[in-house]
């Protein structure tokens, strides 16, 4: 799919899948905390539609710097992001539960929706010619 539709293609789709079945996914597995019949197939669709994004995250990542300070920047860039959001998504996860009750079901889909329109965005600035974004190769 990568070579035909390219990696911000698949990377959008993926997120978009999250921002959608992120919230219902959650409110299915509270709902049915023991049944295998329901926690099964709703984590399996999880991990396929996460999945799916993640595999291709480090090619989208690759695609922005070109090659005199890739290795830099995206060391730089996958640490600050797995400090901040990695390490913070758990705590956000657990407080929101205070607030509401699929509150980690909201964070899943609202980063989702934060990935899409980061993607959408820079897709759009790169059409208009704003910003160059692939180094590695234009077309897919």
């Amino acid at each position: 799919v990568v070579d035909r539709k390219g990696v911000a293609w698949l990377m959008f789709v993926a997120s978009c899948g999250v921002a959608v079945l992120g919230l219902p996914c959650f409110i299915l597995l509270d709902a049915f905390p023991t049944s295998l019949w329901v926690s099964v197939p709703v984590v399996g669709i999880c991990f396929a539609v996460l999945g799916s994004g993640s595999g291709c995250c480090f090619l989208y990542v690759v695609e922005l710097f070109p090659t005199a300070s890739r290795a830099t920047a995206m060391g730089i860039s996958y640490n600050l992001g797995m400090s901040i959001f990695g390490g913070l998504a758990p705590m956000l996860c657990e407080a929101s539960l205070r607030l509401v009750r699929y509150g980690p079901g909201f964070v899943l889909s609202l980063a989702g929706l934060w990935t899409s329109v980061t993607i959408l965005t820079a897709q759009i600035l790169k059409k208009n010619g704003v910003v160059k974004l692939t180094h590695v190769r234009e077309r897919p």
